[in-house]
């Protein structure tokens, strides 16, 4: 690949560069307003500052606008634009072919961009010790057209972080309104009493028309379970604590809320709070019966203490019979546990699968299953492992369902890839139809790819109940390198969980991109992926 660039030293003037009809090229620009033009190989245009004009021509190209307010044309072929994180409006247009966009809000996109993926949110806490401009982790729920998620804003290295972010949209993802939750953390306005927040995650009670946010709260000597409450997913009141515990290190962790919004079911309008009690050594539940105002104490599929410590990544589910199942992991390796009583008494847990997992180094990635139902009361569950792979050296996606919770299929590999590429497979987020079921079940999964040090975000769809899957589209215009990415004592963050929802019946898969950052600051944020062609 050959390189170009335009003459650095007439920077007032409007630089041009294009690449001719060899090679393909990499032409880079100025900090003036440059016109910089590809040709008919797969070129890839880097504006810097200004206010650029930039073609991609033919080829399938790689555009990645500047600090600027730009123009950005694709041309023929399967192009990507990257126009996000400047805060900028940017006006983007594709052309043919099936073009990838990532943009802000405030840019101008094209009708005839296919995939298009937009910035929900900046970090606004600015505080000593944590890393500005990250956001990581994030979750949603939709119910009709309503979209909320919910995500870490301002990572901390040791955990944690500033505060909760949240995004709404009212018309299944093609606008959206967003903020900070309050009253959770010393940074938050109003402030809340906690040093860090942590592990969003989003339900909501129908029956009593309510969007719930539950989060960590953790402070030195304190840890927290609290509930935000929402009757509209934009105006949050402050926290309902649902569980205390005061001293010593942290009480609870990875928590998860669902709520039981089947109008057939003998509970509808009951709501979960699974999580692990990290003292009792246990895997607890808690419910509400008010929209999240009280919550009860917890109940246990076992007694405390006959657990393993390992427990984690609690996920409840309800059926459309009021039946609930919590998919969790635990030393056998994925396993389910049931209550048909409302969440007063449990079944022991079953295992689904044992768990292996390949390490992503310098990458925090922990195999926690995705767990969804359809209509039916079918539940569906992805994960990454290494199970497929003869010598366990990278992670696929594995696929599994239930009837009922209590008995499981065996996993099956989603065909995304040859088992012997160098490409890793990790931490889907899956979706599921809530209006279908059975074999016409459909099903959305997002998740993370990476090649070497690179990560991408793709997308796979099944019609079938997951008999069948797409092929991968991509959803990262620009591949993110380890050092963009928000720093943990576990390795760089995306977030170990991401989320896909379905509103208007296609999917919303909501995910943390991070773009090339400053020496001094991060430009790590949410996007959802708007609902196109």
């Amino acid at each position: 690949m050959r390189r170009l660039s335009t003459c650095a030293l007439l920077p007032l003037l409007l630089a041009t560069a294009w690449s001719g009809a060899g090679a393909a090229a990499t032409i880079t620009g100025t900090q003036g307003a440059d016109r910089l033009n590809g040709g008919s190989r797969a070129d890839e245009i880097y504006g810097l500052a200004g206010n650029d004009r930039l073609s991609g021509n033919a080829g399938d190209d790689l555009i990645h606008a500047g600090s600027g307010r730009d123009s950005v044309s694709g041309g023929l072929g399967d192009d990507r634009l990257a126009v996000q994180a400047d805060a900028a409006p940017d006006r983007v247009a594709c052309g043919p072919g099936r073009d990838i966009v990532n943009a802000e809000a405030i840019d101008r996109v094209a009708a005839d961009c296919e995939v298009v993926s937009v910035q929900l949110g900046r970090d606004p806490y600015r505080n000593r010790n944590s890393q500005h401009e990250t956001q990581v982790e994030p979750d949603s729920f939709s119910f009709e057209r309503t979209i909320v998620t919910a995500f870490q804003s301002g990572r901390f290295l040791g955990g944690g972080a500033s505060g909760i972010g949240f995004a709404t949209s009212s018309d299944g993802g093609r606008t959206w309104r967003s903020g900070f939750l309050p009253g959770l953390t010393l940074f938050t306005s109003p402030s809340g009493i906690h040093d860090v927040v942590s592990d969003p995650a989003v339900a909501y009670d129908a029956a009593h028309g309510v969007w719930l946010i539950a989060s960590l709260g953790v402070s030195e000597n304190l840890t927290e379970l609290l509930v935000s409450r929402s009757a509209d997913g934009v105006n949050w009141s402050l926290p309902v604590t649902a569980a205390r515990t005061v001293g010593g290190d942290l009480a609870y962790d990875k928590e998860w809320i669902a709520c039981d919004s089947w109008p057939a079911s003998r509970f509808f309008g009951r709501c979960y709070l699974s999580y692990t009690d990290v003292r009792g050594e246990r895997l607890a539940t808690q419910t509400s019966t008010d929209g999240g105002l009280r919550w009860s104490t917890a109940a246990s599929p076992l007694a405390p203490g006959s657990q393993p410590h390992e427990v984690s990544g609690a996920q409840p589910v309800v059926r459309p019979d009021g039946t609930l199942v919590v998919v969790h992991v635990n030393r056998s390796g994925i396993a389910a546990s049931r209550s048909t009583d409302g969440g007063a008494t449990f079944s022991g847990s079953v295992t689904v699968t044992p768990l292996t997992a390949a390490r992503v180094t310098e990458f925090r990635a922990p195999a926690l299953p995705s767990v969804e139902v359809d209509a039916s009361g079918t539940l569906y569950a992805s994960w990454h492992t290494c199970r497929f792979r003869p010598t366990c050296t990278f992670n696929d996606l594995a696929f599994t369902s239930s009837p009922d919770g209590a008995s499981w299929a065996p996993p099956t590999r989603v065909p995304l890839g040859g088992t012997s590429s160098t490409v890793g497979r990790i931490i889907p987020g899956l979706g599921v139809d809530p209006t279908t079921s059975g074999a016409r079940a459909r099903l959305a999964l997002a998740y993370h790819s990476h090649a070497g040090s690179r990560f991408d975000v793709q997308l796979v769809s099944s019609t079938d109940g997951g008999a069948t899957w797409s092929r991968p589209q991509r959803l990262t215009a620009r591949s993110m390198e380890l050092s963009w990415i928000a720093d943990t004592r576990s390795g760089r963050m995306l977030g170990d969980y991401i989320s896909t929802s379905f509103s208007t019946g296609r999917p919303v898969p909501v995910f943390s991109l991070a773009s090339p950052r400053t020496a001094t600051t991060f430009k790590q944020a949410i996007f959802a992926t708007t609902p196109r062609r």
